[in-house]
């Protein structure tokens, strides 16, 4: 059983004249705090690997934000738990040339009113095939469904009657497919190419400020809050050049490349 804590402090403020730091319109101070615990079982029953689990997860959230031009002065606190369950079972093929699995996993929390096991089901599955006989050169490929608990400041968010409205916010949900091409030039190093389709639903929008969040990056989910509209869809495509090169057991070397990266709203 492993455990692991976090804590992230944000402080963030917005000012008529930033450079100067003065006429302040906007603040939000943030705590967050995790304690996650999590149990892993592995088990081979002949040619099959098997692992399953199960995770558990104590969130405290404290955040007070003063809006003066939105109007916003509230302090939230929320404690919750978030469960869920994984599991994992794999297999190789044809003299180990080819690696097939599949994995599925579950999460739910007591706080957000629509959160729930079934809904939040996210089952992936892959594969691994050598081309050569050596090992050298690999097709992977993957395609997988993931659900996400909303960053803290969005579902903390109050109203002017102290109402957390982003209570009934869903899930944010992705569909993530891989394929790349894989080159061992020695036992430690390897180069691959992967190309990567993304797709989102149930990804927040500030009904404020009307931008779409995943494109205006991910650093705004420390500092937007704000109630919240869910967008349908939205798909991103990368292509991504990779290298790394074992140097010692303790170190290391990597470099990846972002080919290209196009993202559309539907």
């Amino acid at each position: 059983m492993d455990e692991l804590k976090n804590e992230l402090l944000n402080n963030f403020s917005r000012f008529q004249n930033n450079e100067n730091e003065s006429g302040l319109i906007y603040q939000n101070d943030a705590v967050e705090k995790e304690t996650k615990i999590r149990s892993h079982v592995t088990k081979f029953i002949g040619d099959w690997k098997l692992g399953y689990g199960l995770n558990f997860q104590l969130s405290k959230y404290k955040n007070t934000t003063l809006g003066i031009l939105e109007q916003f002065d509230y302090e939230s606190k929320i404690n919750f738990y978030k469960y869920g369950f994984f599991g994992k079972i794999s297999r190789s093929f044809f003299n180990d040339n080819l690696n097939l699995f599949f994995g599925i996993r579950t999460d739910k929390d007591n706080f957000l009113s629509k959160s729930n096991l079934i809904d939040n089901l996210s089952p992936r599955m892959g594969f691994s095939y050598s081309i050569t006989k050596n090992d050298a050169w690999k097709l992977n490929g993957s395609i997988g469904w993931y659900n996400k608990l909303p960053p803290y400041t969005m579902i903390g968010f109050k109203d002017t009657s102290g109402v957390y409205v982003n209570k009934d916010v869903s899930y944010i949900k992705s569909k993530h497919t891989v394929v790349g091409i894989e080159f061992n030039r020695t036992p430690k190093s390897r180069i691959t190419l992967e190309g990567f389709l993304k797709e989102y639903s149930n990804y927040p929008i500030s009904t404020l400020i009307k931008f779409h969040l995943p494109i205006k990056g991910e650093d705004l989910k420390y500092t937007v809050t704000n109630p919240l509209s869910q967008m349908e869809l939205v798909i991103l495509m990368e292509l991504s050049f990779f290298f790394n090169k074992n140097l010692i057991k303790t170190f290391m070397e990597f470099l990846r490349i972002h080919i290209f990266s196009v993202n559309s709203v539907i």
